[in-house]
Parts: structure tokens; sequence; C-alpha cells
């Protein structure tokens, strides 16, 4: 039987002070999980790309790629140009891993097996799901991502505590046909991709994550986010009365 073929993608913009760790982690847990390893970084203007190309070449690491974008083509066209890399090349899985270092690295395996067991088109790695994970959230952040989360469940009539985390697998095989023309090139991806997808399999899991907020943890400005919290409100409320 062939083994899944699966890839952890890594955006990063700006990740200087992040990025090596990442590469060695990932490095380091592929002895329990075989997956290649893609960096995606978007035009970064400090160090990124620097660091990134001198670890690849120098380390000669194998399925270890660095693509860089001729321009910032915004959080989602990072996952767009991720997306077609994975579906040219045939793989199985795609694992969303951040490059801030967001996320205990050994999750990825547990993405992994909840995926295999269930069957689902996407796993999100969930920070709300538990007192003790929220209870790590800035608390402008925690009460946004519970007051979404509820509009979510609701409007696109799914299960899953949180569809905005930066750490999910893809299961490649069940999403065959997901127009990624159809989403934003900026932050709004993250509820766009998600409509795209169920509307082909509306299959979601979840597992829960202790998220790791850090000095170096990137987020979006607040002009930012409000702009994407907005749309991703009434994005989810016109979904819900288009299938009424």
């Amino acid at each position: 039987m062939r083994k899944d073929k699966i890839l952890v993608f890594v955006p990063g913009y700006n990740v200087e002070n992040t990025i090596e760790r990442v590469f060695f982690g990932l490095i380091k847990i592929r002895s329990k999980l075989n997956f290649d390893i893609l960096f995606v970084d978007n035009r970064s203007e400090d160090n990124t790309f620097e660091k990134l190309k001198e670890l690849v070449e120098n380390r000669k690491q194998k399925g270890v790629k660095l693509i860089r974008n001729p321009k910032n083509l915004g959080y989602g066209g990072s996952q767009k140009v991720a997306f077609r890399h994975a579906f040219r090349k045939r793989y199985d899985y795609l694992i969303e891993y951040d490059g801030d270092m967001q996320y205990p690295f050994l999750e990825v395996l547990s993405l992994y097996e909840k995926i295999k067991e269930t069957g689902s088109s996407i796993v999100f790695g969930s920070r709300v799901t538990t007192k003790e994970n929220i209870s790590q959230m800035p608390f402008w952040k925690a009460f946004g991502n519970k007051f979404f989360n509820m509009v979510n469940k609701w409007a696109l009539n799914i299960k899953v505590s949180e569809i905005h985390t930066g750490f999910r697998i893809y299961n490649l095989k069940n999403i065959k046909g997901f127009h990624l023309e159809n989403c934003h090139n900026d932050y709004r991806w993250t509820m766009d991709s998600v409509i795209e997808i169920i509307k082909i399999n509306n299959h979601l899991s979840e597992i829960p994550v202790k998220a790791l907020y850090h000095k170096d943890s990137s987020s979006p400005s607040f002009k930012q986010l409000f702009k994407t919290m907005s749309y991703m409100f009434f994005r989810a409320l016109k979904y819900k009365f288009l299938r009424i």
C-alpha cells in the first residue's frame, strides 16, 4: 500500500526570530511522521528569507523546499501558492504550521492521526476548546473568537469550535475541485476557504491545541482585524440566507 504523501506548509512574513526554531522543530519530528516541508516567504522585509535560504541550502534536508513570492501576495495569496504546489505534486494531506511558532510541534502528529481516524476534509487545531487554552489568549482575542465561532457554527451549520486557527490539516483527496480563485488573498481567506471547502465536503473535525503566545507571535493590526472580522460576519450571514 502506498504511504500517504504529506506536506507541511509554513507561511512566513517577517518571522526571522522564530523561523530557525520552526525549521529544526519540524525536522526533528520527521522521525515520527514522514512529511515534506514547504516554506513560503511572503516577501519578508527582514532576514526571514536569507535565514531560510541558508538553512535549506546548508542542511541539505531531503524533501524541504523554499519558495519566495515575487511580491507580497497576502496571507491568502501564500495559501494559494501552497495549495497549487500540493495539488500539482499530488500530495494526500496538507498541514499548515505558521512561521511564528504558535503551536507545539508534536501536535502535527495529532492532526494527522485525527484526520486519518475521521476521514474529515479539514481538522482544525482549536485554541478555544478548553478553558485553559482560552486563558492563554489576550482578552480581546478570546472574546472575538468566542463571538465569531458562535456565529460560524450557526451560519455555516458546522460543529467545530474554531475555523480561524492557523494550524490545520486538509485532506486533499476530499476537496478536489476546491475553487482557490473564489477566495481573497488577505486574511479573509480563512472564511472564504472554509465556505468553498464545505460546499464540496462539510465533514470537519478539530483537536484541542494550546497556543504558544510569545513576544515574537505575529498578529494582524487592529484595523486589519476589524476589517476581516466584519467581512467574516457578513459573509457567514450571506451564506446562511442563501442556503435558506
